[in-house]
């Protein structure tokens, strides 16, 4: 998970980069 990353922190459930 990417919780630090401000373009994904939107959607860090969806996020898988």
């Amino acid at each position: 998970m990417a919780l630090d990353m401000p373009r994904f922190r939107i959607n860090p459930c969806e996020n898988t980069e």
